[in-house]
């Protein structure tokens, strides 16, 4: 295989390097999280903890289980939103 001159190989790598520059950086949206109480003694009803988790920060609710038979209403929404 033949070998590259040196100025080949540098405007190669500038070219990628100024394309890179030209594409900017990615932005992904943060996400913000809230730790509701869920009602009836740590056990969560889905249906409340999305009902609750919209009109409180208009996201998304889901049960998860914290503890051996206890739940809790975790609530996710896009943070530029509230």
């Amino acid at each position: 295989m033949a070998k590259l001159p040196c100025n080949i190989v540098m405007v190669r790598f500038s070219f990628i390097l100024v394309t890179l520059m030209m594409c900017g950086a990615v932005q992904g949206q943060e996400v913000c999280h809230d730790v509701l109480p869920a009602p009836g003694g740590g056990q969560c009803d889905p249906q409340s903890c999305k009902d609750k988790c919209a009109s409180k920060h208009g996201g998304t609710g889901l049960c998860v289980q914290d503890f051996e038979n206890l739940y809790s209403c975790q609530c996710s929404w896009p943070c530029g939103k509230r």
